[in-house]
């Protein structure tokens, strides 16, 4: 499986057998059984963005384009690259973003492998980058920090892994009460299929899916990447977004 597999695309193994195109909803309905409180995140990565007023901007794991829809709306001088490693979501994107096509750039390619021309105002990804591991995450936190215009901001929501041990056991059981396709459990970097078992937040870090790091993790990782001021600029249970900036 490529590094930016969309967050979406963990639900497309039940559709295997499905070769009509699902509603961009559909696909939004999916994610929020997984992340509840997603529209309230998804929200402040918006309110993040529209708040710098960027004319350039990339989305990394663009997925639906509905993030990419709701800043191509408020921000009317924006131009937005989405890169996206499934070919299904870009179709499906093409969907949610109408009649915002010429201003969007729809890109179908593993970020990993992704070499942009020129530099952007703003960089985001949502909810994609929990499936790399630590070094993995700090390479490309790198060359996106090599991507941005001076000051540009980088806004990462993502799982993270909690801090307290009670809550955050709480917080694991209620995330595997959902069961996801067995395509997914993989690698970051692809390979064959492994088998996983039941984790605690205390070595779910190990398991085949998922490389969640503590809030305190991601912050100093990102200062070790050269961006300033990182920080949660919200959260809720095993999710949160950061705010930073080069």
């Amino acid at each position: 499986m490529p590094f930016c597999q969309s967050f979406t695309m963990l639900f497309r193994g039940k559709r295997q057998q499905d070769k009509q195109d699902k509603k961009p909803e559909t696909f939004l309905e999916d994610i929020r059984k997984f992340a509840p409180d997603y529209n309230e995140m998804a929200d402040r990565i918006i309110a993040l963005l529209q708040a710098e007023w960027p004319r350039r901007v990339l989305d990394i794991g663009s997925g639906a384009g509905n993030i990419d829809m709701m800043i191509l709306d408020i921000v009317p001088a924006s131009r937005i690259d989405c890169v996206e490693a499934s070919r299904d979501m870009i179709k499906v994107s093409v969907s949610t973003l109408g009649r915002h096509l010429d201003r969007a750039t729809l890109i179908h390619r593993d970020v990993m492998d992704f070499n942009p021309e020129g530099r952007y105002d703003a960089i985001m990804s949502n909810l994609v980058l929990h499936g790399m591991t630590r070094e993995e995450k700090a390479r490309l936190l790198a060359r996106i920090h090599g991507w941005l215009a001076d000051g540009g901001l980088f806004v990462w929501g993502d799982l993270i892994r909690q801090e307290q041990k009670e809550p955050a056991k709480e917080a694991w059981k209620k995330r595997l009460n959902i069961k996801l396709p067995s395509v997914f459990r993989r690698g970051a970097g692809g390979g064959a299929e492994k088998k996983t078992e039941e984790k605690t937040p205390q070595t779910e870090t190990k398991t085949a899916q998922d490389y969640p790091l503590t809030e305190e993790e991601t912050i100093r990782l990102c200062s070790e990447a050269g961006f300033s001021g990182a920080f949660a600029a919200w959260k809720r249970g095993n999710f949160a977004v950061f705010s930073m900036r080069k």
